[in-house]
């Protein structure tokens, strides 16, 4: 489990110390990962992936995004910082406590977080607030959920996303009545031309299973606690 990695309430031990760059340059992250080393980080531990690792101590951020990565490490127990803390790190030649650098607290004088970066800074303090070293939240534990969106790289970001809340993804979107069974909700994108209000599709789906929006998804994670399918659900 991932939130049993955390020795004390800034970082954890080297030896369980998984670090995650994102939405940094290419030289950034050369840099980057050249400091972490110089700071005692094993090459092995800094982990080079597309998708969200569930080993992940440390997700380190160049700008933020409500997109998986950043998602995942809300629900997985990731400390979630911003570049800076690399750098800040460096320069007193040890790893400093995360305290301070998370993201959304740190930032330059006059600075306000909005958007994206205004939503990530609400969820850490309401991480923060219920528990104060970050640890997994399965807010989705137990629901059994066929992802049906497109792009497919969305569609498989989304699953990570579920997964580490503690989901099973059951696969494609069944193609008979037997198939559906077992299946509590099929997630899909609000307003797409397969789902539309009375679309055959859509009409197929509800008949065997819960269709809810991916914003139920979303909002789940940054609240830290499952919502009500009902709110989501698709008409």
């Amino acid at each position: 489990v991932v939130g049993s990695m955390f020795t004390h309430s800034h970082c954890c031990a080297l030896a369980v110390y998984f670090v995650q760059l994102s939405n940094v340059s290419s030289t950034e992250k050369k840099r980057c990962i050249k400091l972490l080393k110089n700071l005692g980080v094993q090459a092995s531990h800094i982990i080079d992936s597309t998708h969200h690792d569930p080993r992940c101590t440390h997700m380190i951020l160049g700008t933020v995004a409500l997109r998986e990565k950043v998602l995942c490490s809300l629900l997985s127990g990731c400390w979630i910082l911003h570049v800076a803390y690399v750098e800040s790190s460096s320069a007193e030649n040890k790893l400093l406590p995360c305290r301070g650098f998370e993201w959304g607290e740190y930032r330059k004088p006059g600075v306000v977080p909005k958007g994206d970066a205004q939503t990530v800074l609400e969820a850490i303090r309401r991480r923060r607030a219920k528990q104060p070293v970050p640890r997994p939240y399965l807010v989705f534990d137990g629901l059994r959920v066929v992802v049906s969106l497109m792009p497919a790289v969305k569609a498989e970001g989304m699953e990570y996303v579920l997964k580490a809340g503690g989901a099973l993804i059951i696969g494609k979107v069944p193609s008979n009545p037997r198939e559906w069974h077992g299946v509590d909700a099929l997630i899909v994108e609000e307003g797409t031309a397969e789902y539309k209000q009375g679309s055959a599709l859509l009409r197929s789906a509800q008949t065997y299973s819960k269709v809810l929006s991916v914003d139920f998804v979303t909002q789940s994670t940054i609240r830290l606690e499952r919502q009500s399918l009902e709110s989501y659900f698709l008409s």
